[in-house]
């Protein structure tokens, strides 16, 4: 009697042909979490994410939250509904010295557009300040770079924000929830399938919940503790990155971005 090979082929995948170009720190599909309290440096890293050239790879930005009001927002949504691109938004931020006090950049831009400046544009955007005006990702084009921003939507009924983290990634959409708080965050959804988490100074509750959940095992709690706090202490605004798409070896565990930590106790 013979058989016929059982080999598993990847023939039977169907992938988009829209191919993202994130920073090569970062994964190729984004679900991610920024997790810290008021003032500890998550919008600015937010911006960050969003203006700086090659870190992420986006034509479409959808932004929900009630923290819109912030001035960086403010800037932001005007910048793109103006059609300015993301350099010429970054230019904005770069001479912000330069802008008197009494001067508003909203303004500015308006002045800018109607004295024919020149818009270069490049990402259409759509901001909410509502958090239930979600989409279901099944609405977005999966032919276009999507990119989904959730500021502090956890007063908010989460069945639509948990379904990027469950089906996003079908929709060509990457992802990021901006929280205070990471045990109130949906376990079995948003945590678990979260693939790159972002901490800011956080609390013996939700150090342990983050360890539990994501690096039992790879070291032992306490060494897990002192990288946090190692982190945190050594300047202002620092942060842990865990990317739960690289080897505990190969840039799981990070100061900031770029700083690699290669835990020993495990």
């Amino acid at each position: 009697m013979t058989y016929n090979s059982m080999e598993v082929k990847s023939d039977y995948t169907w992938t988009s042909k829209v191919k993202r170009k994130n920073n090569p720190l970062l994964p190729s599909n984004i679900r991610g979490l920024i997790i810290g309290k008021s003032n500890c440096g998550k919008t600015t890293l937010l911006i960050n994410f969003l203006l700086q050239p090659d870190w992420l790879d986006y034509t479409n930005l959808y932004v929900f939250g009630k923290s819109l009001h912030q001035r960086e927002y403010q800037i932001l949504r005007k910048g793109f509904e103006s059609g300015l691109s993301k350099q010429q938004l970054t230019n904005i931020f770069q001479n912000k010295d330069k802008i008197k006090d009494d001067d508003d950049p909203i303004k500015l831009i308006d002045e800018y557009i109607q004295q024919g400046g020149e818009a270069k544009g490049g990402i259409n955007s759509a901001f909410f300040d509502i958090c239930t005006q979600i989409p279901d990702p099944r609405e977005l084009n999966e032919h276009e770079k999507n990119l989904l921003i959730l500021d502090d939507c956890l007063l908010e009924k989460q069945n639509k924000a948990e379904a990027y983290y469950t089906r996003g990634r079908h929709n060509n959409c990457d992802t990021f929830y901006i929280s205070q708080n990471y045990f109130r965050l949906p376990r079995q959804t948003i945590r678990e399938n979260a693939n790159f988490i972002i901490l800011f100074p956080q609390d013996n509750k939700n150090i342990a919940h983050i360890y539990a959940d994501h690096c039992s095992n790879d070291m032992e709690i306490d060494e897990f503790k002192r990288l946090c706090y190692h982190v945190w202490e050594a300047a202002p605004h620092n942060f842990v990155t865990i990317d739960l798409t690289s080897t505990k070896f190969n840039g799981k565990y990070r100061q900031n971005l770029e700083t690699f930590y290669f835990p020993i106790s495990v």
